[in-house]
């Protein structure tokens, strides 16, 4: 005599285990990393997924002005995105959406406004890319302006040694 209990356990571990067979798979979203990086009026950088965009997909179209090339398989949203460069400008980035330039992008900075984003912030979605179905994210670093912007603490220990030095070189001469 079989055991009645036993034989419907046993349907049931079989119906979970079926059950549990036949979910969708759920894998978590890719997100490809694009990182600008303005380092100076004439020069922009820009990486893809760690690997660098080569030189000759990075256009400059005038001072703080440049057009960057992605792969084919990018899809920009169409977005215009802006990050704070300081209390009155920002850097702007237009991902172009028209035609075959599906994959392109436009970089204008030192332009009037007040951006949504901070330096070195990360625009999340900016498109997709067909090859691995991954999000686009997108981060600005602005590293131009940072040499014009005098370093207060250095300027002042060099006028006390210059004055320094003045005084000396008075009391010697008189």
């Amino acid at each position: 005599m079989s055991n009645p209990t036993l034989k419907i356990l046993s349907a049931l571990i079989a119906a979970i285990i079926a059950a549990l067979l036949t979910q969708p798979l759920r894998a978590n979203p890719i997100f490809d990393p694009l990182v600008l990086t303005e380092n100076s009026s004439a020069s922009l950088t820009a990486t893809y997924n760690g690997s660098p965009i080569s030189a000759a997909d990075i256009t400059n179209t005038g001072p703080d002005s440049w057009t960057v090339n992605l792969p084919n398989t990018v899809s920009f949203t169409g977005a215009i995105v802006a990050w704070n460069e300081s209390a009155n400008t920002e850097n702007r980035v237009f991902f172009a959406v028209e035609g075959d330039a599906h994959n392109v992008l436009s970089v204008n900075s030192d332009v009037a406004g007040n951006g949504s984003l901070n330096n070195g912030d990360t625009y999340v979605n900016a498109g997709t890319d067909s090859s691995n179905g991954g999000f686009i994210n997108v981060t600005f670093n602005d590293n131009g302006d940072t040499a014009a912007v005098p370093d207060t603490g250095t300027t002042a220990s060099l006028l006390g040694l210059s004055l320094t030095g003045l005084v000396f070189f008075r009391r010697k001469v008189c």
